[in-house]
């Protein structure tokens, strides 16, 4: 005869308070709000007012090397501002934000030394 203690069918456990947190919907943690288009609207018109100031820089009638400091800036920083709102960097890990700024940093570097080069400093 069989009793039901020889056969210990039991439910499997009730997972802990910490991993009933672990199994959580994965995306929970990356949802964050957009901003709104107001907000897009004031980045245009800022990257707009920058690329104002950039031709405006290339009429000025100033030596190479002056020209290039005022407009090597204004590149980094219209490349930051696309980066950060367009490409939503501001909303992701600053893993991926250490890796675009290195990366403007190295092509400013290469750049300016390409120029260096060349003589285009005179």
């Amino acid at each position: 005869m069989s009793t039901d203690t020889d056969t210990d069918v039991s439910e499997p456990p009730e997972p802990a308070a910490a991993d009933a947190q672990a199994v959580e919907d994965p995306h929970a943690t990356h949802e964050r709000t957009h901003p709104p288009d107001s907000e897009y609207i004031k980045v245009f018109l800022l990257l707009a007012a920058i690329t104002a100031a950039e031709v405006a820089t290339y009429y000025l009638d100033v030596g190479t090397g002056l020209l290039l400091g005022l407009l090597i800036p204004m590149m980094i920083a219209k490349f930051a501002i696309v980066a950060m709102f367009f490409m939503h960097l501001r909303f992701d890990s600053k893993v991926f934000t250490g890796a675009f700024v290195f990366g403007i940093v190295l092509a400013s570097g290469v750049y300016i030394v390409a120029l260096s080069t060349f003589q285009l400093w005179g």
